[in-house]
């Protein structure tokens, strides 16, 4: 039932706030996220990072992005078009 309540109040089954879902957008690459209020949400410095790894990550290369955020560095190599391990 708890989980149900959640559902109706527009939060996920954890019972945490969800954010509304921001656009991060940079070069050909746009994500809209929605992301827990406790996790940090992208900004300038992550489309910096983001940026960076598309540059520098040669394509064949195995990629991890563990505990850093919204994920929104990983998903942006995803959405490049690059093949990554």
């Amino acid at each position: 039932m708890g989980a149900e309540k959640n559902k109706k109040k527009g939060r996920p089954s954890s019972g945490r706030p969800v954010a509304p879902p921001s656009l991060f957008e940079f070069g050909a690459i746009s994500l809209d996220l929605s992301v827990p209020s406790s996790v940090y949400s992208p900004s300038d410095d992550t489309e910096m990072l983001a940026q960076a790894a598309l540059e520098n990550v040669m394509a064949g290369s195995s990629v991890l992005e563990i505990g850093t955020g919204s994920g929104a560095v990983i998903l942006s190599l995803a959405k490049s078009g690059k093949k990554f391990n």
